[in-house]
């Protein structure tokens, strides 16, 4: 009914940036991400300066996992507005997918430059940092992370598995049942859990380490 909608803005206004530019953003809902990115390219050539439309459009080609117009796409956002929050946190995204963390960092660094109470970069810079092997610094940004969002099991999860990396199982431990306390029913709890139960064998305390295996298969998604 959407997608109808903007078809007849579109066929009342053919100039209508925004007439594609939405027909493109209800494709994208609909998973159809390679349609969407026409309608974006539209959209942009009716308005060289559509910041949302280029943001959106390596939204899109993030999911295809086509990177590198992704990251093209937010280098053109940042040029026409360096202080677009959106786009240098999704190029770090981008740039973390393709393995480039030191880039990523630097990119959530800019992020919380300007908005420095966004606690999903600092998880973000965090698991680039685990990636590097960097873990008491990682460490660092899931403890920043967690002092500005506190409810978020995620950020638990990767310190409980850094602070396992640095032989800190007890710690470890206190971060698994956090996560697996605020959020109970999903893959990070299989995974917490999982993570839980390593941690409790390498403590050489089997039988909870035990417990927590059984748990973890119960949870386990792909063995319903």
């Amino acid at each position: 009914q959407e997608l109808r909608c903007y078809d007849k803005v579109i066929e009342l206004n053919p100039q209508s940036a925004d007439g594609f530019f939405w027909k493109g953003y209800v494709l994208s809902e609909l998973e159809q991400l390679q349609r969407a990115i026409e309608f974006y390219d539209k959209a942009i050539d009716l308005d060289s300066q559509f910041e949302l439309a280029y943001l959106n459009q390596g939204v899109a080609f993030g999911d295809l996992g086509q990177y590198q117009q992704e990251l093209r796409c937010y280098d053109k956002v940042i040029e026409l507005n360096p202080q677009s929050e959106d786009a240098h946190f999704n190029k770090g995204s981008a740039l973390s997918d393709l393995g480039q963390f030191q880039r990523a960092i630097e990119c959530y660094d800019k992020v919380i430059e300007l908005t420095p109470h966004c606690g999903d970069s600092y998880y973000n810079k965090g698991n680039v940092l685990h990636s590097l092997e960097q873990f008491h610094q990682a460490i660092e940004c899931f403890d920043k992370s967690i002092e500005l969002d506190p409810e978020d099991s995620q950020v638990y999860l990767a310190k409980g598995s850094a602070l396992s990396h640095l032989e800190e199982f007890y710690r470890a431990v206190e971060c698994f049942d956090k996560s697996i306390e605020l959020n109970p029913y999903t893959f990070e709890t299989y995974e917490a859990y999982s993570e839980k139960g390593f941690a409790f064998g390498a403590l050489e305390e089997f039988q909870q380490a035990i417990e927590c295996f059984d748990k973890a298969m119960q949870l386990d998604p792909l063995d319903p």
